[in-house]
């Protein structure tokens, strides 16, 4: 897809969700859809969602936080990187 093409999308969240997640996200330096389009992307390039597994490999909240960070921002730069704690199929 080219970097120009951009179409809006309507989701349909819980109130509350989406202000933590996007308190959640500016955490990590980055807004809500960039979160959704790194989620989208990392799926469709594992070609499943990214999150099984990962809590079972990480001993601590600060290490959890740590690795999806790592992964949006790899996923954000197009650079798509499994960091063995996603198991391949």
């Amino acid at each position: 897809m080219a970097e120009n093409q951009t179409v809006d999308v309507t989701i349909r969240l819980d109130r509350d969700l989406k202000e933590n997640g996007e308190v959640f996200f500016h955490r990590l330096g980055m807004s809500f859809s960039t979160a959704v389009n790194a989620f989208v992307s990392y799926s469709l390039e594992q070609g499943k969602v990214p999150f099984d597994g990962v809590r079972e490999h990480i001993e601590t909240e600060e290490e959890y936080h740590s690795e999806i960070k790592s992964r949006l921002e790899s996923a954000k730069a197009g650079n798509i990187v499994t960091h063995g704690l996603i198991e391949d199929d």
